[in-house]
């Protein structure tokens, strides 16, 4: 599952030129999440800022 992940990871890269947003998700959760990309060729939404304190440091 490893190999898969990180397979998954460099295709998402290649066709959307960025890395997925996958903070908060388990691998399970990101692997089905970059496969839907994939699969739609729409990028995975990205994390919610809002959920973040107003004095984090980013």
């Amino acid at each position: 599952m490893e190999n898969e992940y990180f397979s998954l990871i460099c295709a998402y890269r290649e066709k959307f030129d960025e890395g997925p947003p996958t903070w908060e998700l388990t691998q399970e959760e990101a692997m089905q999440k970059m496969k839907e990309a994939l699969k739609t060729g729409e990028k995975m939404k990205g994390f919610d800022m809002s959920k973040l304190p107003p004095d984090t440091l980013l």
